[in-house]
Formats: structure tokens, C-alpha cells, sequence
């Protein structure tokens, strides 16, 4: 799963229009950045877990470093247990969720 969200109006709620004090959306602080932060359950064979020397492996992890290549950017993987991810997400504990 591959979730994301945004979009802006162009005017303000009171009809002005917008100027330079609207905050960044997260594609343009990530970009910034340079990395985007992913969150995964890490036991979820074959989709992501962990190989016998301890590297994050699997067709999401093959799939996220595909994305970041062709964005540009470095992923960050955060590990996270599946029962949490959504709250973890909402929390802002990482940008985006990539899990099968």
C-alpha cells in the first residue's frame, strides 16, 4: 500500500488570494529533504522482512527503492508493527506507508 495525500486551493477561505506565507506541502519539504521516511512491517514475507544478515528486503523494499530512484530521493525505512502503522502515519512518525 502506497498512500498519500494534498492539494491546495488557490484562495484563501476569505476570497484573498494566497501569497508566500502558506507552508510547504510534504512533497516539497521532502524533496528539500532529500528523504522520505517509510513505514513497514518488517515481518511480512515476502513483501519486507529481514534477510539473514539483518537487511530490510523484499518486493516492497524492492518496489521503494525503484520509487525513490525514479523521485529522486532517499527512503528511510521505519519499521513499525502492522497493528500501529496507521496511528505511527497520523502521528507524523514517518512520511509515507509501503507494506503489501
Amino acid at each position: 500500500m502506497l498512500v498519500g495525500c494534498g492539494g491546495q486551493s488557490a484562495d484563501k477561505p476569505d476570497g484573498q488570494a494566497v501569497g508566500e506565507d502558506i507552508e510547504k506541502t510534504s512533497w516539497e519539504l521532502i524533496q528539500e529533504k532529500g528523504v522520505m521516511t517509510v513505514g513497514l512491517d518488517d515481518t511480512f514475507r515476502p513483501m519486507g522482512f529481514r534477510d539473514e544478515q539483518g537487511e530490510l528486503v523484499g518486493f516492497d523494499i524492492d518496489m521503494g527503492k525503484e520509487l525513490g530512484k525514479r523521485l529522486g530521493i532517499t527512503l528511510e525505512w521505519i519499521p513499525t508493527d502492522w497493528s500501529g502503522v496507521t496511528g505511527a502515519l497520523n502521528a507524523k512518525k514517518f512520511d509515507v506507508v509501503i507494506n503489501g
